[in-house]
Order: C-alpha cells, then structure tokens, then sequence
C-alpha cells in the first residue's frame, strides 16, 4: 500500500505540469487528426457478438445500429482499423455435453456471416501482415479470439482447430473457474491457479502461437502463466486495480510483470473498471487517459494498448459512448505531451507486436 500510494502521488504529480503547458486546444486538435489517420488502431476486445445475441438485435453491421457501441460505420468514423471480435462463451454452456464447444462454433459461424456478407466492408484477418493489407485497403480488419477456454473441454487438440478456424488468442477463463485456472470472480480457487490441464493449455498455445490472454484470471493463475509462458501475453481487457480495487484489475506488480514477460495490458473502458466512485460519478475519458498514463509512467510505453470491452460492458464513460470516439483518445494523449510514435504503439502497434512474436512461433 505504501509502495502504491508513492508511485499514486508521483503519477498525480507529474501530470500536473503537463496539463499547464497544453497547445491551443484548435492546433492539437488538428495535429491529433492526423496522427489518428497515420495511426493502426486496434482494439484488443469487441464483444459485439454477445450483444447481438443477448438482445437479438440484426447482425448487418453494416448499417449505423442505434443500440448498442460497434458497427462498421462508427468503426470507420473512429478511424477503428482492426478489432479482436470475442467470442464469449459462458460457463452456464457446460450443462449439456459438448454445449460449450457448439456454442462457439455456432458464434464462429455468425461471424462468419456477418463478415462475408460485407466484403467492401470487412475482411477476416489471421496475421498481422493481413491487418496491414486489410487496413490499407480501407477495409475493418475482423480477428476472432475466444473469451473463456471452456469449449476447449479436455481436449488439447482442439486448440488447433480453433486456431485454424481463426482464434488468434484465448482469454482463459471467464467469470467461474473453470479447467483450465481460477477466475479472478470466484472464491473458490478449485486449482489454486492453473489446473494441470490449464499447464499444457499454456504449452500448447505457444507452440501453436495463440496469444495467451490473462485478463479475468486470478491472481496465481496470472502469476504461473508469467512462470510457465515462453511467449509475450496480453492482457485484453483490463484495467488497474490503484483507481478501481477490484479483482478484475491489475495490481502495479502485476504490471511489472507484464513489463518483464513483454506482453501488453489492453485498457477496458467500462465504467465500473475505472473509479471505486464509479457507481457516484459518471466516469469520463479522461479517467480512461488516467490509468493509461499511469501505466505508461509505471512500465514503459511498449506495453500499453486499448481493449475496450464495448458491447460488453452496461456503461462506458463520457466521450466515449461508441467506436466513433477513438480519436479522442489520441487527442487526450496528444494534449499530455506524448509524441506521435508514443501514440502509434498505444492505438495498437503494441498489440500487434505482441501478436507478430506470437506468429512467429506457430507450428499449426
């Protein structure tokens, strides 16, 4: 706690001056502009396949959808290059056999379609190279990633098929501890971490080259994935427990870890991942730049990307209601002094970084 509130105070400290020695709010906000344009921007975790299915809205994203925070307009808008589409599977799945592993097939399947149907739009993108190609080619570049490893049951060889379908990471596990390692939600801590499967799961992902995403993992299990993964990890969708002490977030050791396994922690934007006051104030962008900044001072600016969490999350902060506003992101940033390369690696060239190290060791 000590240690938390020196580093708390020195963040506090050092923003201060930066903010006094802010451009004319017109010139930054046109040099921001142009560096969002030059920008790759990824976003690390879209969850608009669970809102689809939880409202059962029309799955045409091609259209400006007046629910809801994705759709290919606003991501175009946004200046939103590549997205991570998650597909979430809930543990409630495991009542019928095989349910898990049928519930994300028939997701994979949905988006599938949804891509397919939009070629001028959207394409499917299984590498990094192709997010460029794809990018450049004015297009939305659709990565798939499996958020919960339930519906890879006991069967390491289904890591491949997910990965030949198009899985390029895996978040572990979800809300419940499940076979793979304990979820940072549940107290009953089945495996103390990571289960013995769970240990080859880690094995396997990195032979295959699947990112390993820590995010919703307890805290042992976080701490043995770091022990046991050959590989840089990702943190998809988290944020810092020194602004909202929770679980779900992560502690600053957390990050140094994160910083010595050269991974990247991806920020989430929902609400009540940003204040413990979240549920008095209505949390804003700026509380967003703030666990950015802080992480940025605390490990280095090449291990920071944005994961927002939209469509997944009940309430996300003003100024940022939708996909359309990443380029207020890079303002704000901007507006602190950061340069245009510092930005760069945040709107994504560390995710895709993390991932190229990832690719170059698949062995499919």
């Amino acid at each position: 706690m000590i240690i938390r509130a020196v580093l708390l105070s020195l963040f506090i400290a050092s923003v201060v001056p930066a903010q006094q020695t802010r451009p004319s709010a017109g010139s930054t906000t046109k040099r921001a502009s142009i560096i969002h344009a030059k920008s790759l921007v990824i976003d690390a975790h879209i969850d608009v396949l669970y809102h689809l299915t939880r409202t059962g809205s029309t799955s045409d994203l091609s259209q400006r959808r007046s629910s809801g925070h994705f759709d290919f307009i606003r991501a175009q808008e946004g200046g939103l290059d590549a997205s991570f589409f998650a597909i979430f599977v809930s543990n409630r799945f495991n009542a019928q056999p095989n349910g898990a592993f049928n519930e994300a097939q028939r997701l994979i399947k949905m988006l599938n379609r949804i891509v397919t149907a939009h070629p001028k739009l959207a394409e499917f993108a299984y590498s990094p190279d192709e997010v460029l190609r794809i990018s450049k080619a004015g297009k939305h570049a659709v990565i798939m990633s499996l958020e919960n490893g339930t519906p890879i049951g006991n069967d390491l060889t289904r890591l491949r098929q997910f990965y030949q379908q198009g899985i390029r990471y895996i978040t572990l596990c979800h809300n419940q501890d499940n076979q793979i390692c304990d979820s940072s939600y549940d107290r009953r801590h089945t495996h103390r971490g990571l289960s013995a499967f769970g240990k080859q799961v880690v094995a396997e992902m990195n032979r295959l080259g699947i990112m390993i995403d820590v995010s919703h993992a307890s805290d042992q299990a976080f701490w043995q994935v770091l022990q046991l993964s050959q590989l840089p990890v990702i943190a998809s969708h988290s944020s810092l427990r020194t602004f909202r002490s929770f679980g779900r977030n992560l502690s600053d050791e957390m990050l140094l870890g994160m910083k010595k396994n050269g991974g990247v922690v991806c920020f989430n934007f929902g609400s009540m991942f940003l204040s413990d006051d979240y549920r008095r104030r209505k949390q804003s962008l700026q509380d967003v730049i703030k666990h950015i900044d802080y992480a940025v001072k605390l490990i280095g600016i090449d291990h920071v990307g944005l994961g927002s969490d939209f469509d997944g999350v009940d309430e996300v902060p003003r100024g940022l209601e939708d996909v359309s506003a990443y380029p207020k992101i890079t303002e704000a940033l901007l507006q602190l002094g950061y340069s245009e390369e510092d930005i760069f690696k945040i709107n994504g060239g560390n995710v895709l970084r993390v991932w190229r190290e990832n690719d170059s060791r698949s062995a499919p």
